[in-house]
């Protein structure tokens, strides 16, 4: 596998007092952290969740299955690893954003991170340095508009029915960009909520989070698909 595509993680999780597994994506940026969405860890609300696990509730997922570098149902160079700690910012924890007072301004603050540890692979075996194996990306915090970059977005769709856990690489360009969020039109399925938005002349740093998809009737939330920035 590439560098890039070892570095990218299909994650599995439950959602707290749930029973079905779900998936998001992410990508390690220390040898034993993967950066993901916030609602990849942890879900504030439980109207958020009841549509797809009746179960569910608000509070900390649990269950995590981490596997870099996944490659369709049957390829774990890897293997799978746990999480041991589990990471989101205050304003996606408790939707607090007293500066802000946009109805979408809960989704600025979707952003989280998993630790990894105690990889194994298919035979019950440790993997040790996972990290050090698929290398990683970096971070780059920025500030101010950088519209009309091109950008990429690697992550695992799940629609894909007839190759699940097939990494998947979108291009597209910066449309907006805001304080705390840039969007897109980059092709964004269900399940790469997580992947990390990478510019083309930069492709092993992050610059975003992918988090979200076409949300609510303003814009440019209502026609575009959104990260989550890093910023200083």
């Amino acid at each position: 596998l590439l560098r890039k595509s070892r570095a990218i993680a299909a994650i599995r999780f439950k959602y707290a007092g749930g029973s079905k597994f779900f998936d998001c994506s992410g990508v390690l940026v220390a040898r034993d952290v993967v950066l993901t969405a916030g609602h990849c860890v942890y879900t504030p609300s439980a109207g958020m969740v009841k549509d797809f696990d009746p179960n569910a509730g608000p509070g900390w997922h649990t269950d995590f299955e981490i596997y870099p570098g996944r490659h369709k149902s049957y390829y774990l160079p890897y293997g799978a690893c746990r999480a041991t700690h589990l990471y989101t910012i205050r304003g996606w924890y408790d939707r607090s954003s007293p500066k802000i007072g946009a109805k979408n301004a809960p989704l600025l603050f979707d952003f989280g991170a998993i630790k990894i540890a105690s990889c194994k692979d298919v035979f019950d075996q440790n993997i040790l340095d996972v990290g050090e194996r698929t290398g990683w990306y970096g971070m780059k915090a920025t500030a101010g508009h950088f519209d009309k970059r091109d950008n990429v977005i690697i992550g695992y769709p799940c629609r894909s029915v007839d190759l699940p856990f097939l990494q998947f690489e979108s291009r597209d360009l910066v449309r907006e960009s805001v304080d705390l969020k840039v969007f897109y039109q980059n092709d964004t399925f269900d399940c790469v909520s997580g992947a990390p938005m990478t510019l083309k002349d930069d492709p092993y740093v992050v610059y975003a989070v992918h988090a979200n998809g076409f949300h609510g009737d303003e814009e440019p939330w209502k026609s575009h698909n959104a990260g989550t920035r890093l910023t200083g």
